[in-house]
């Protein structure tokens, strides 16, 4: 029992910081080994633990690991423990990808490679991210090994997955548009490891071709 608690202590506020780092997009679990999540789990405990002791020494005069164990033998111990993990995780993980991570962290690397003539880390976002994330009037061809598909992307996998999917709407009638109107490819995304390239069109060309022919739309309007 009294190990089963002290894993609970150690582990289980960093895990969850590790879940919400996953969905953020950062820390992906499947690049770590076992070994590499177990310690990455105990330093992000530490955060929280401190969180914890610092409002359980107020709450209850509690002022050491030992009697936290102890405490939380209770069920109404427990729950405390659980419920301001969870808020500590979660205010911890705000902090850190909204102030710390960019304005001391990324600044901090970035100086170092620098002083080594090496470029900018760009923490803001992957380049998956970057490429179809939030932009209107999307336009682009996927070019597979033997198929080329129109479309406008209206929803893509997450950063944190292995694959890199996108759903395409209106696939007839931005292949009339491109290839009728000529209109420019202006970036164009490749994945190396599987060959894809993704080809990104003129937004403003293309949505100006399109309000030519159609008077309404509810995917590209603003």
């Amino acid at each position: 029992m009294d190990n089963l608690l002290a894993y609970i202590i150690l582990l289980a506020p960093g895990l969850i910081i590790m879940l919400i780092n996953e969905r953020v997009g950062s820390h992906p679990s499947a690049k770590y080994t076992n070994t590499e999540k177990l310690v990455m789990s105990v330093l992000f405990t530490l955060p929280v633990l401190i969180g914890n002791m610092l409002l359980l020494y107020l709450k209850t005069g509690i002022a050491n690991v030992p009697q936290l164990q102890e405490e939380i033998k209770g069920l109404s111990g427990l729950i405390l423990f659980t419920i301001s993990s969870i808020l500590f995780s979660i205010f911890f993980c705000y902090l850190w990808h909204g102030y710390i991570k960019e304005n001391f962290v990324v600044e901090l690397i970035n100086k170092i490679r620098r002083d080594k003539d090496k470029c900018d880390l760009n923490e803001g976002n992957l380049v998956w991210e970057d490429a179809f994330h939030g932009r209107k009037g999307l336009a682009v061809r996927v070019i597979l090994k033997d198929a080329k598909v129109y479309g406008s992307p209206t929803n893509m996998s997450e950063n944190i997955s292995d694959e890199r999917c996108l759903l395409l709407a209106d696939s007839e009638i931005v292949k009339d548009i491109v290839e009728n109107h000529n209109v420019p490819v202006r970036e164009t995304y490749v994945d190396t490891k599987s060959g894809v390239a993704v080809e990104i069109y003129d937004s403003e060309k293309f949505l100006a071709e399109y309000n030519k022919k159609h008077s309404q739309n509810a995917i590209y309007s603003d």
